[in-house]
């Protein structure tokens, strides 16, 4: 069985207490994740929109 998505919980496991995160080090994970064709989806209990804008 291979992973197909990783799906995170936005407000205090992904983002710091500050909401902020480590770009670089996400973007290296995510350039790998793309690679092996797994799909990442942040969720917070607003809009999944704003999850969009902010790692835009």
């Amino acid at each position: 069985m291979s992973i197909k998505l990783i799906a995170v919980d936005m407000d205090g496991t992904f983002l710091s207490d500050q909401k902020t995160y480590n770009r670089e080090r996400f973007m290296a994970q995510y350039q790998q994740m793309k690679a092996q064709g797994i799909r990442f989806c942040g969720r917070q209990r607003e809009s999944i929109l704003s999850v969009d804008l902010f790692l835009s």
